[in-house]
This record gives structure tokens, sequence and C-alpha cells, in this order.
């Protein structure tokens, strides 16, 4: 009987064959079997292509998500610069509001600076409104056939509104052709008052016997066209028709006056237009404020200068993130945001700025300067009519619109022969190379 001895290693101890078998007896290392409640229990219980296509989704929609709030922030900036309106910036006087989208703020080249005013807005000045209940767009009128007419009361002065209803046969008005005719009467009496029809997602039904939900309700709405308060208005029937009341058009939403304190005073005032500094700052109320506000009145073109460089800052941010997830964007997102300073590269070299290869834009060390000494040509480039501000600005608004889905790249899968082509030009690359070196 043959006996061998073999060592597998400086490690292993001897193994012992013979005809009968191995000692000491080999097992084979049972495999592993990962938790199924763990990420890679999920992922091996599944199809492991359609789970990273999912990951890849949930992180396409995580990163337009980030654009358009960055976008966002970059339009608000752009919209709260500062502009002078002087070319000599070195005597232009600035007011900066704290909460600008509470209160927006402009001061004449009279008005005291430095200077700081504090300002608590309890309400904005309301013009009175007329809300009709809500109604289904597609739903046939009840009114019979005919002409009818109600009494618009402006500031006392009557008006009369003529219309006529369609309900015989064929020729049948739905509510919302029914309310888009009262609301074009309306508004072709008086240039002071202003109806439009206007739209709700409350629960409407189709009142055919399908009875679809429709998700949605039509309603009139009066409104004055005056700032602030606007006049005072309301309607009735004139002969007892019930219009107004069955549609709710009697019942109206009064107005108010704005309520400020500045400087620790209350006052009321019908408009929504504040006067500081005895007319010489300008502000207009635009909402109500929790907490009291600051007006700041400087000279000088540091506010232009610092408020400009954010708005650069805030737009290679956004160029640099969508360059780093390019491969889950569109390429036209960022050809949009881009594009107005590819149109001006050669001119923002005059206001010591350089477009780079990479659609970004960098301040040289004399860009102050520049703002101080030729802000017509800044203006004219950058913030003007037509600048490269108001180009990007258009093109911010634009994305905004459009819906983020319209950005995304598709990620689905390349097909097999796409994968085999891929790796033949990439061995074909890797060979030239290889070549190449030799020479």
């Amino acid at each position: 009987m043959g006996i061998t001895i073999k060592y597998k290693g400086l490690k292993d101890g001897p193994l012992l064959v013979t005809p009968s078998g191995v000692y000491p007896p080999t097992r084979p290392a049972a495999a592993e079997t990962p938790d199924p409640n763990s990420a890679a229990g999920v992922y091996l219980a599944g199809n492991p292509s359609e789970i990273r296509q999912s990951l890849r989704k949930i992180e396409q929609q995580a990163v337009l998500e980030t654009v358009y709030r960055k976008a966002e922030e970059l339009s608000r900036q752009i919209d709260n610069l500062h502009v002078p309106e002087s070319d000599l910036v070195l005597r232009a006087k600035t007011a900066l509001s704290s909460q600008p989208s509470a209160l927006s703020a402009g001061a004449g080249e009279l008005a005291q600076s430095p200077a700081r005013y504090t300002v608590e807005i309890r309400h904005p000045a309301q013009g009175q409104t007329i809300l009709s209940t809500p109604q289904n767009p597609v739903e046939p009128v009840s009114l019979a056939e005919g002409d009818y007419s109600l009494t618009l009361t402006i500031d006392g002065q009557e008006h009369e509104i003529d219309f006529s209803v369609r309900n015989s046969g064929s020729q049948v008005d739905t509510q919302e052709e029914f309310l888009a005719t009262v609301a074009m009467a309306i508004s072709s009496v008086d240039s002071r008052v202003k109806a439009e029809v206007v739209y709700g997602e409350e629960d409407a039904y189709d009142p055919t016997p399908r009875s679809r939900p429709m998700n949605r309700t039509v309603r009139l709405e009066i409104t004055g066209t005056e700032e602030g308060q606007g006049p005072d208005f309301y309607l009735t029937d004139p002969e007892g028709n019930g219009i107004a009341g069955q549609y709710g058009l009697n019942a109206v939403q009064p107005r108010r006056a704005a309520r400020v304190v500045v400087g620790g005073a209350l006052r009321d005032q019908s408009g929504n237009t504040l006067e500081l500094d005895g007319g010489r700052v300008i502000a207009r109320i635009e909402d109500s404020t929790v907490s009291p506000l600051s007006v700041d009145v400087t000279q000088g073109p540091e506010v232009i200068t610092q408020e400009l460089s954010q708005v650069i800052a805030g737009y290679n941010d956004l160029v640099r993130y969508l360059d780093a997830h390019a491969d889950l964007l569109r390429p036209s997102l960022k050809d949009r945001v881009a594009r107005p300073l590819e149109d001006r590269s050669r001119l923002v070299g005059q206001v010591g700025l350089r477009a780079t290869l990479q659609g970004r834009l960098e301040m040289s060390e004399n860009f102050g300067e520049r703002v101080i000494a030729a802000f017509d040509k800044v203006r004219e480039v950058l913030v003007g009519e037509g600048g490269w501000t108001e180009a990007l600005q258009q093109k911010l608004t634009q994305i905004l619109e459009v819906d983020k889905e319209s950005f995304a790249k598709d990620l689905s899968s390349p097909s097999p022969s796409q994968v085999r082509r891929q790796a033949f030009d990439l061995v074909q690359a890797l060979s030239a190379n290889i070549i190449d070196g030799y020479y």
C-alpha cells in the first residue's frame, strides 16, 4: 500500500494521502451568505443592473434639485443688484434693505449717508377683492337663456354690466364660458377694476355619466388695478335675478391700509410706497415682517462691487456643479447657463474679467478699480440693457420654467453591442499608445 505525504505550503500542516482517503479530511470553505436585510443582501437578491439604475436615478433627482436651487439663488442675486443710476459711482447713494423680499429701497443723490432706518411691516396695503364660489368648469349653466345684467359700483359711481347666456339646444354655455363672458364685460367698463377667470385644484367632476375627476375648479376674481388700497367697489343684482347671490359675487373681501412702524412710530397709509429721509429714500412695501428690518444708506461703489462679486461667485459655483455632474445632466443645461458669457467672452476683458474655457468667469485684481474708473463700460457689458446679467437672468428664467426632467440625461443601460464596441475602442487606444511609446 502506497502512502504519500504532501505539503501545501509553509504554514499548512502535512496531508497524509492513502488509497482509502486523505487525513486530516478536507472540507470546502462554506460560502458566506450576507444578511438579507443588509444593503449587500438586497443587492445580491435583486437584479444588480436594475438596482444600479435605480440608485443612479435617485442621485440624478438629487442633483437636479440642487441645480434648480442654485439657479433660483443666482436669479435672486441678479434681481437684487443695486445698479447706480449715474456712472459717477463715487457719488452714488445706495439704500440696502436687510430683507429685500419684504421691503425694497432706493436712494437719491441727496440722501443722507451713511444712515440707517429701522422699519417693521405689520402688513402691506391690500385692495378689495371679489371671488366667486368655485364652479365645475365643464358643467352647463343652470340659468335660462337670455340677457342679464349686474350693477358694478366703484367709489359711488354705478356701472351697468350687460351679458348674455346661451342655454338652448346644442348651444349651452359651460360655467367656465359663462364666467369668462362676465369677466370680459366687467373689465371693459372701468380701468380701475379688472376681472379674470382663475383656476383652483379642488376636485370637480364632469357631469356626464362617466363622471371622471377633473381635479380643478373655476372662479371669477375681481380686483382693483390701482396701487395699494385701490377703489371701493361691489356688485349687486339690479333686477333681482339673483346672479350675484348665486355665484357669491356679493361677498367682498375688504381693502385695508398698509401698517408700518418706522423708527418706533406706528403709521397707516393707503399705498405701499414708503418715504424715508423726507422722500430722498423711497422704499416699496412687498410683504409683512416678523421683526424689524434695517435700511442702510451708503455712498460709493462698495455695494455694487460686492454684489457683482457675489453674482460671479454664484455663477461659477453653478457651472462647476454642472461640470461635476455632467454624466447625469443633458449638455443643453450647461449650454443655456454658459451661452450669455460665451457671447461676451471678448467684451468682459474690458472690465477686468476673463472667460475661461470651462465657461466660468474670473476676476482680475483690478476689477474693483474698473468699476470705479469705467462704470459706463461695466454697465454696458455686465449690468445694463443687453448686458451679461440680463441675458443670464433670461436663461435662468427659461430653465426654472421647464420641468426638471427635461434636463435629465437618459440613464438606460447600453446594449451588449455598445459595450463590446466601447471595449474594442479602448483596446485600440491602449495599443496605439503602447506602439507610440517605442518611437
